[in-house]
């Protein structure tokens, strides 16, 4: 049963005032960009060498990327979707949470803001979603930095300890806790994978402050889609590549790390210690200095 519908009915009610939106002024480059199956919400800033682009791992949302935009933007082009379903993106009539409907929205997004080639910093699921863009359309990517992803086996095992009762696996019964729970959900989520509790409470004010413009979480149709549909196939790459993990998201600690290199079998491997699931967020200026020392050392 695909209850997806109900998040996509859910967050189309969004639609007329997101498209009358107008440019921010205190956030340069933010903008919603509009394709037949979703409106996307997009910052876009600076130029430079090289392209690097984001997509929050929700309940994550754009804004928690400010800093590393001001580190970034002015010696790069910085880009951050947010997938449709979460934030301001808002999927329409016909999309599907499906794993391969977000790879080819972050395809056509790219393909739309003549991003190619772009540095691909992706985290979590979304990471997986990095390993499939770049096997179908290597042209797009040039680079690839894996935070906080394991292997597909290991990222259902991860689902399987995060949701261990089926509740937001369970169609119907998953998109309604988080239509009536989503910020409760949301600061429990930050709890429990942050390591302390400012951290946590920085990034669920943040969170917060998104959900009272709408924003949406749709975890329960991606997570409905991540274990009903056949798992995808990824292949080995030879991209530059490199994989980051923080060592204190409590999430993870049964998780093989070092799975993340089973298809960048020569991908640069860091930790970071004292950071949660979100080590480029939580640290960004140990962030950026990685990125800057990738870089130099990748052709």
């Amino acid at each position: 049963m695909d209850a997806g519908w109900i998040d996509r009915t859910l967050m189309q009610r969004l639609l007329p005032r997101l498209r009358r939106a107008t440019a921010s002024a205190e956030r340069p480059g933010l903008g919603h960009i509009e394709l037949d199956d979703a409106l996307v919400r997009v910052r876009d800033l600076g130029r430079g060498p090289s392209t690097i682009v984001f997509t929050p791992d929700p309940p994550n949302v754009i804004e928690h990327y400010d800093r590393l935009f001001e580190l970034l933007s002015p010696a790069h082009r910085v880009i951050c979707l947010e997938i449709p379903g979460f934030g301001l993106s808002v999927p329409k009539k016909g999309f599907s949470f499906s794993f391969e409907s977000q790879v080819r929205i972050a395809a056509k997004i790219l393909d739309r803001l003549e991003a190619a080639p772009c540095v691909v910093a992706f985290s979590c699921v979304a990471g997986q979603m990095a390993l499939r863009l770049a096997a179908d359309r290597p042209e797009l990517v040039s680079h690839i930095i894996l935070i906080q992803t394991p292997s597909w086996p290991e990222q259902i095992a991860w689902y399987n300890r995060v949701d261990p009762q089926g509740r937001l696996g369970t169609p119907v019964l998953g998109q309604l806790i988080l239509a009536v729970g989503k910020r409760r959900v949301a600061r429990g989520w930050y709890d429990i994978c942050t390591p302390d509790t400012a951290t946590a409470a920085r990034f669920d004010t943040v969170a917060q402050a998104a959900f009272d413009q709408g924003a949406g979480y749709s975890l329960a149709s991606a997570f409905q889609k991540l274990v009903s549909e056949p798992a995808p196939k990824f292949s080995d790459l030879e991209k530059p590549s490199m994989v980051l993990w923080g060592l204190k998201d409590r999430t993870h600690r049964r998780t093989d790390k070092r799975s993340s290199l089973t298809h960048l079998p020569h991908a640069a491997y860091r930790e970071f210690e004292g950071t949660g699931h979100f080590p480029e967020l939580e640290r960004p200026e140990e962030f950026c200095k990685a990125l800057a020392e990738f870089l130099e050392g990748s052709p």
